[in-house]
């Protein structure tokens, strides 16, 4: 995704804007800025949830090792078996919340990368088209 957008900010957006006349409404200056910020607020935001899924399974991998070493010296202990049940079901529940996140994050990112690329196209349609 970042090879993708790194690749429509250096080769296509100068593309567009060199398309964009200077009677348009929307200035090309206006639609480098917007798509700065959205690939800044890209490369913020992802690593720093990527970071925050990584200790968070750093958290409940260390959890479930210490449960394990008490279960694997005493089987039939069922606080331990118990604990690991939650372990399991807290780990599910997490990545069953971030998975919808991420995928909103890199769906808005996607919906305003192609809306910063059509809105100016479409002013060049409107202006381009015929008044009856």
């Amino acid at each position: 995704m970042a090879i993708i957008i790194l690749a429509v900010y250096f080769k296509f957006l100068p593309d567009l804007i060199k398309l964009i006349p200077e009677a348009s409404s929307f200035q090309p200056g206006q639609i480098k800025s917007r798509f700065s910020a959205v690939i800044i607020a890209y490369f913020i935001v992802v690593p720093l949830l990527n970071l925050y899924v990584w200790k968070k399974e750093k958290q409940f991998s260390k959890e479930e090792t210490d449960t394990r070493k008490a279960f694997d010296f005493n089987p039939n202990d069922a606080v331990a078996k118990e604990k690991l049940e939650k372990l399991e079901k807290k780990r599910k529940r997490f990545f069953n919340i971030i998975e919808p996140i991420t995928i909103i994050i890199f769906g808005g990112v996607t919906a305003f990368v192609a809306w910063s690329f059509m809105v100016p196209i479409f002013e060049l349609t409107k202006m381009s088209a015929p008044i009856p």
